[in-house]
């Protein structure tokens, strides 16, 4: 901080409050006896001097895990520390990063594989085919099938949860089901505007995973400006919702099993199928059935005597 008594760079509070405290300190344990003792001890001492008004530099601290290298923390020493500059050159820079998110929990980290860094490219490969088979002539003739909305909206949320929390390697682990749920999707030729309209929603949803591959398809897609100038999409809750629903079965209030059935059924749909079902005849077998209380989406409690 400037030093108050100095009257060519006079101690400016509101300038300090406006930047500090920072959002989000990120370093390893080692940091905990240098950068984070002596910035913590000169915050508390400037702020019972009543120079700041907050106690602590910063709201949050995140400890990033540790890269090794066969099973060993890389040191110069030992010969075995990875230089990213060739795998970058042959890979890409998103491949790269994309490589370093998914090996493992950020705060735990991974062992560095060689040969691992091609399950990443053929990922990346696969997503740039998709950009390549888009259409951006092609008008909107049937809206986007429900696997592929579900799929979409699922990524969005899961990527949003998993930056925000560190949680890399889950948010690139739903990017991978998306692309595989395109993969299947067989695309009817009055549907070339949908897929196009959907690898739009795509690109937004996954760029801060791989900028630079999703900026250049978001080019090819024929829309302007940068794409990290768009806000960044809302996943729809509706599409959030599972398929299926593991009912539970409840015998005169008892929990005597569960068994799954489609979102969104009937009364009576749920019941001709709960009487199919073999638990649920095995545990009614010599008893009769004086009620049967229906929770859609929830469970089935039966009343026998």
């Amino acid at each position: 901080f400037p030093c108050a008594q100095n009257d060519q760079q006079p101690f400016d509070q509101e300038i300090v409050n406006r930047m500090l405290p920072v959002d989000t300190y990120i370093g390893g344990t080692e940091h905990t006896y240098g950068h984070l003792l002596y910035s913590r001890f000169d915050c508390h001492a400037l702020y019972k001097a009543g120079l700041i008004g907050f106690k602590e530099p910063f709201k949050k601290l995140v400890h990033q895990g540790v890269i090794t290298h066969n099973g060993s923390r890389m040191s110069k020493s030992r010969g075995n520390v990875v230089n990213p500059e060739p795998f970058i050159e042959q890979y890409g820079s998103d491949v790269f990063r994309m490589y370093l998110m998914f090996m493992g929990d950020y705060a735990i980290g991974g062992d560095w594989n060689d040969g691992g860094i091609t399950g990443i490219e053929r990922v990346v490969n696969r997503i740039w085919r998709l950009a390549l088979r888009a259409d951006v002539n092609a008008s909107v003739e049937e809206p986007i099938p429900e696997k592929i909305q579900r799929a979409l909206h699922r990524m969005t949320e899961c990527i949003d949860r998993g930056v925000s929390q560190f949680k890399f390697n889950t948010a690139i682990a739903a990017l991978m089901t998306c692309v595989n749920e395109y993969y299947a999707w067989e695309v009817k030729p009055s549907e070339a505007g949908a897929f196009t309209a959907s690898l739009k929603h795509f690109a937004l949803a996954a760029a801060p995973l791989a900028p630079h591959l999703f900026c250049e398809i978001w080019e090819r897609l024929g829309e302007p400006g940068n794409l990290f100038d768009c806000s960044y999409p809302v996943p729809d809750p509706k599409w959030l919702l599972e398929d299926t629903v593991d009912y539970v079965l409840q015998i005169n209030g008892k929990v005597r099993g569960h068994f799954p059935l489609p979102r969104g059924l009937t009364r009576d749909e749920i019941i001709s199928r709960m009487h199919e079902d073999a638990t649920y005849r095995k545990l009614t077998r010599g008893n009769t059935i004086l009620k049967e209380v229906i929770v859609p989406d929830r469970l089935v409690n039966v009343v026998v005597r």
